[in-house]
């Protein structure tokens, strides 16, 4: 079945991520699917929220955005507008 999905998103020209990947196995398999990219607990251990790529803020933004990166209040406002 996961084959499948793969085959239908690459077909349509998406890029398949899979989410969740925890074992060198699940990883190989993946790859043997022909998955794009992954990520999971095996690529990346959870990061404390001080260790976050993105800057916090408290500006308030549309749709209860408020704590989001500026890029991503922008985004949301230009999404509630459109």
């Amino acid at each position: 079945m996961l084959a499948g999905i793969v085959t239908l998103a690459h077909a349509i020209g998406a890029h398949v991520i899979a989410e969740g990947v925890e074992t060198n196995a699940q990883l190989a398999a993946l790859s043997a699917l022909g998955v794009d990219s992954a990520s999971g607990y095996l690529l990346a251990k959870p990061a404390a929220p001080e260790h976050f790529p993105l800057p916090r803020t408290t500006d308030p933004a549309p749709s209860g955005g408020a704590g989001l990166h500026t890029t991503l209040q922008n985004l949301l406002r230009q999404l509630s507008t459109a």
